[in-house]
Order: C-alpha cells, then sequence, then structure tokens
C-alpha cells in the first residue's frame, strides 16, 4: 500500500512540475498585461492653461518638467492617449511658442531665441455668389494686425508670432467670420473664406429739403427771370456780370 502511494505520489509531482512553470507563466503574463506602462499617458484639455496643465502633467503623471514662471500662461487645447512623455509634453506645447529639450529624462520649457515667424494671405469672397468682395476688414485681435482686401478679394498678413489664432473677417452687409487659425511647424497657410450677407435693419431715414425762387423759366422759348435778391449768388469772375453770369448756368 505504501509502495503504490509513493508511486502516485512520484507521479503527481513529476506532472506538477510543468504545471507550476505553466501556471507561474500565465501569472507574469498577466501581471505584464495588467500594469500600465510607465510612460503611458492619457489626458484631454479644453481651454487649460498652460501653466495648470505642465503642473498636471507633473504632479499626476511622474513627468519631470521645469518651466519657468515668466512663461505666457495662455489657455490650450490638447489632448493625448497612451502617450509617451515625449509626445504628451509635445501635444501640450504644440500650439505654443514655446520650445522644449530634453536631458536625460527632464523636460526644459523655455521660450525660443528667434520667435516665431508665421503669414496668412487667401481672399474674401461672397458666400452666395462667390465674388470677390474689395476693401473686407481682415484682423487678428489677439496682436491686433490686419489687413485690407484687395480689389480681387486676396488678403496677406505677415510677422505672426503665434501659432493660432483667430482670423476676423468683416464687411458692411456681411455677417462678420472668425476663422480660427493653425500655422504648421514653419510654413504658412492660404485660406478662401466665404462670408454671408445680412440684412441691415434700420429705423426710416426721412429727407427733407426745400427749393428757393432763384430763376424761373417761362413757357416761352429764350425767356427766363430771376429775383435781383440773388445776383449776387450767381457764378462770376470778378465783378458781377448779369449776361456772363448766365452763359456760366448749366
Amino acid at each position: 500500500m505504501s509502495l503504490n502511494l509513493t508511486v502516485i505520489r512520484a507521479r503527481s509531482s513529476r506532472l506538477t512540475d510543468p504545471l507550476k512553470y505553466f501556471l507561474t507563466g500565465l501569472l507574469f503574463l498577466s501581471s505584464a498585461f495588467s500594469v500600465p506602462k510607465p510612460d503611458s499617458i492619457s489626458f484631454q484639455f479644453l481651454n487649460r492653461p498652460l501653466k495648470t496643465a505642465l503642473k498636471e502633467l507633473i504632479d499626476d503623471h511622474g513627468v519631470s518638467i521645469v518651466f519657468s514662471d515668466e512663461i505666457v500662461n495662455t489657455p490650450i487645447s490638447a489632448q493625448c492617449k497612451s502617450c509617451t512623455q515625449e509626445e504628451a509634453v509635445g501635444a501640450i506645447l504644440y500650439t505654443s511658442n514655446l520650445v522644449w529639450k530634453q536631458t536625460g529624462n527632464q523636460f526644459t520649457v523655455f521660450n525660443p531665441i528667434t520667435p516665431f515667424r508665421f503669414a496668412v494671405s487667401g481672399r474674401a469672397l461672397d458666400k452666395e455668389t462667390g465674388e470677390p468682395i474689395p476693401f473686407a476688414n481682415v484682423f487678428i485681435p489677439e496682436l491686433m494686425i490686419g489687413d485690407i482686401s484687395q480689389n480681387d478679394g486676396s488678403f496677406s498678413i505677415l510677422n505672426i508670432s503665434t501659432r493660432s489664432c483667430t482670423l476676423n473677417i468683416s464687411y458692411i452687409g456681411y455677417e462678420t467670420e472668425k476663422v480660427p487659425i493653425l500655422f504648421p511647424k514653419g510654413e504658412s497657410v492660404f485660406h478662401e473664406i466665404f462670408i454671408s450677407p445680412k440684412v441691415l435693419n434700420t429705423e426710416t431715414v426721412s429727407i427733407m429739403g426745400t427749393t428757393r425762387e432763384f430763376m424761373d423759366r417761362s413757357n416761352s422759348p429764350g425767356q427766363i427771370s430771376f429775383s435781383p435778391r440773388h445776383i449776387s449768388t450767381l457764378p462770376n469772375l470778378g465783378e458781377v456780370d448779369i449776361f456772363r453770369s448766365l452763359q456760366l448756368l448749366p
């Protein structure tokens, strides 16, 4: 009885060793899949202040970022899903004028020595007819710069110092069109912008005038009469000359 038990135990141990290795492998794989990668970062920011977004990246995801308090705290919109640290930092700073460099595991954010310069050009067109709109006002309110469209509706704005801005196009009798602009790195953009006519509702304007007695043309050909009170108002080239003045009348 003891001999048989020993054999059974021996067989069980032989079968158990591979099973142990198999279960250990499964446990290792499940752990690998269940624990996220250390640099897997996901976020979605909408009009979030830039400094707040960077601090959340530091506090929530453990990214080492160094930046100055003097950087412009402009609102940014960015999203990232399962990104690396480099991709996350790049996504947050994409619409700003800032640059970054990586030294080891640390990211340094700073203002570039040479500021970015972008340009936007395009045409202002009537949305219903497609005809160009001359003398339309094209304006970037964030930078207080703009242009007036030419006879063919074309416009051009140079030396734009920000990568993202809003282009406002307005003209009397048309709706104001607001177009968000995002410049690719180191490039300019061209836009054909269609603006819609609108009805101008105003109060009734009454124009009234009076006439004065000056000259009366009679029914007889070649006969006219005028009041002596208005002789001084006749056109003349010196002293008042009635006959000369009559020749100058239309």
